[in-house]
């Protein structure tokens, strides 16, 4: 009996996740997206521009067509539940408690600045678009 409620446990919590890890990406289902979850995501850092051109020619798990996220996709992945400082969803290994950018820029000053998620906060703030911040990338899945 305890063999069969621990498989069903397993089964519903692998199952009946709408966010989890699978290999090197994390899959959303929520929404339909594919994140990047790699080493490359604690060690890159660099401009928006430099974001969003990595993750463009990006191909990675034999899929192209990745992107920089939006500002909106970054907050469909906050978990301020969590107590450990890390406000990403729990289904994401490689994280760094510092700002990831997004593909949103910001109007004021001749969309100069650009928004990043702060991982630490799980809120998200504006920057000068040439400052170094990490990135990770996602794509849209069927």
């Amino acid at each position: 009996m305890r063999i069969l409620v621990l498989f069903f446990i397993t089964f519903i919590s692998l199952y009946g996740a709408k966010i989890y890890k699978n290999g090197a990406f994390v899959i959303d289902k929520t929404n339909n997206l594919l994140w990047q979850d790699s080493k490359a995501n604690i060690i890159m850092l660099g401009s928006q521009e430099q974001a969003i051109e990595y993750c463009t020619k990006l191909t990675s798990g034999g899929y192209s067509s990745w992107r920089l996220p939006t500002k909106d996709e970054y907050n469909s992945i906050i978990d301020k539940t969590r107590k450990d400082e890390i406000m990403l969803n729990h289904a994401f290994k490689y994280v760094i408690k510092e700002g990831y950018w997004t593909s949103t820029t910001r109007w004021q000053n001749f969309w100069r600045y650009g928004y990043y998620f702060f991982v630490k906060s799980g809120n998200l703030y504006y920057e000068n678009k040439t400052y170094p911040k990490f990135f990770r990338c996602v794509k849209e899945i069927n």
